[in-house]
């Protein structure tokens, strides 16, 4: 297809014309943020807002409360294993290599735990102790 092709009806002309207008109408239109659209997005906002409080009111549910268990598991597990394997170094230094490489393989659930679990909580005290 060759340039002189574009030019050879008059429609094609007129709808590549229309397509351009209608591009620069439309983006010209993005750039006005008018008080309709401050408004629906206002909506959607506090839509999304009242999805997330749903979602969060269930925390007291069966799930969360197992989650709970689960992680204070976790972390008294590791610790006593911890605590287990310094406390059979001077018995057993062997086994308490042992101890210490499954100490080693229980780290990422227990940062894991202590990161998105126990982390937050620990922020939010951080910040109320600087307020005061």
């Amino acid at each position: 297809m060759n340039l002189m092709s574009l030019f050879s009806s008059p429609d094609k002309v007129l709808r590549i014309a229309e397509k351009g207008m209608d591009g620069a109408i439309s983006g010209i239109d993005k750039l006005i943020f008018t008080d309709e659209e401050k408004s629906e997005a206002g909506k959607a906002i506090v839509d999304a807002h009242i999805k997330l409080m749903q979602v969060l009111s269930d925390e007291n549910t069966a799930r969360s409360i197992t989650r709970r268990y689960i992680s204070v598991a976790i972390i008294y597990i590791t610790l006593f294993l911890a605590l287990l394997g310094v406390g059979l170094y001077r018995l057993d230094p062997d086994y308490s290599q042992f101890i210490f490489s499954v100490v080693k393989d229980l780290s990422t659930p227990f940062l894991a735990v202590l990161t998105f679990y126990m982390g937050p909580y620990q922020i939010g005290q951080a910040f109320k102790g600087i307020k005061k």
